[in-house]
C-alpha cells in the first residue's frame, strides 16, 4: 500500500525542523487526495436499537463467565510460583 504523511516538515529556527500537522487547509486538500488514491475503504454496520439489551446481556455472560477462569488460573500461578 501507499504510504502518505502525517507531517509536513516547515523549518524553525533553533530546533532543527519540526512539523505541523496537517490541520491547516491547504493541506488537508491534499492529505484527503492521497487518502483517497489508496485502496482504504470504511464500512460501518449499525445493529437495530432493538438488540441493544441482548448485547448487553452477551456481554455480561461473557465477563461472568471469564472471572472465575481468570481467577482460578490467577491463583494456580500464583500457588506455583511460591511453592
Amino acid at each position: 500500500m501507499g504510504r502518505c504523511p502525517n507531517r509536513v516538515p516547515v523549518p524553525t529556527l533553533g530546533t532543527g525542523g519540526g512539523g505541523r500537522a496537517l490541520t491547516s487547509p491547504p493541506h488537508q486538500g491534499a492529505f484527503q487526495q492521497c487518502i483517497d488514491k489508496l485502496p482504504v475503504r470504511e464500512l460501518l454496520i449499525y445493529q437495530p436499537a432493538g438488540r441493544y439489551w441482548a448485547f448487553r446481556w452477551y456481554e455480561t455472560a461473557i465477563f461472568l463467565g471469564l472471572a472465575p477462569i481468570l481467577a482460578g488460573f490467577c491463583f494456580w500461578w500464583i500457588r506455583r510460583r511460591l511453592s
